[in-house]
């Protein structure tokens, strides 16, 4: 060990070796305490919930397997970080780091939350199996992948934001091209709103031989 010493107090950036063996360790630590949180998981919510007549359970269990786990790893991290005591200057490594955690949390969150629409969309596909219609199960697609794009657009957001970026002029910019955008798609945007309507509505189903103006087939 004696013979270690001397390269173990070696710094690169200004931290030494040993410091950052100890990171890595913990990063390791944290990984290993990961996979077994998920065996844990496993055997026991997840064993839980297969005796139980309930879809729901099972779902919110298995869509939040995953981001617990990475939330875990992801403390490793922030541990593995506070450890290094990273410098400020000349590059201010500490705020970078403290910007990577949060975004890696931010993936985590919205990991868990696109996972948990597949529940909205168990309950829209119950809800259209009880129609006759096969539009409800359209709409169910919609709804499901709009939510999802939501979740993912709002996650974009926020991880620009944490990384020390202001996503004001941003929003405004999107505002002024939303409206461009609205001006220019006018029909696309009027047969979205059609699309809703007729879903809603339901004035015929997959099938029907429909008639609508100098036009006429099957839907």
């Amino acid at each position: 060990m004696e013979s270690l010493a001397p390269l173990l107090e070696k710094t690169f950036l200004g931290i030494s070796f040993q410091s950052w063996l100890t990171a890595v360790g913990i990063i390791i630590g944290s990984w290993i305490v990961k996979r077994i949180f998920g065996v844990i998981y496993i055997k026991t919510l997840h064993s839980i919930t297969a005796k139980t007549k309930n879809d729901y359970d099972h779902l919110i269990v298995t869509s939040l397997q995953k981001p617990a786990e990475m939330l875990i790893l992801i403390g490793g991290i922030f541990v593995a970080f506070e450890t290094l005591q990273l410098p400020a200057k000349p590059i201010n490594l500490e705020a970078l780091a403290v910007a990577v955690v949060k975004v890696l949390v931010t993936i985590s969150i919205t990991w868990a939350l696109f996972n948990l629409v597949s529940i909205f969309d168990l309950i829209m596909k119950k809800w259209a199996e009880r129609s006759e219609s096969t539009l409800d199960d359209n709409l169910a697609s919609m709804v499901r992948k709009f939510l999802r794009g939501l979740i993912v657009a709002l996650a974009i957001l926020m991880a620009i934001q944490n990384l020390g970026y202001s996503i004001s002029g941003l929003l405004a910019s999107l505002g002024i091209g939303g409206i461009a955008v609205a001006m220019a798609a006018r029909d696309s945007i009027a047969n979205v709103f059609g699309s809703l309507m007729i879903i809603f509505d339901q004035p015929f189903k997959a099938g029907d031989w429909i008639v609508a103006g100098d036009l006429e087939g099957t839907v």
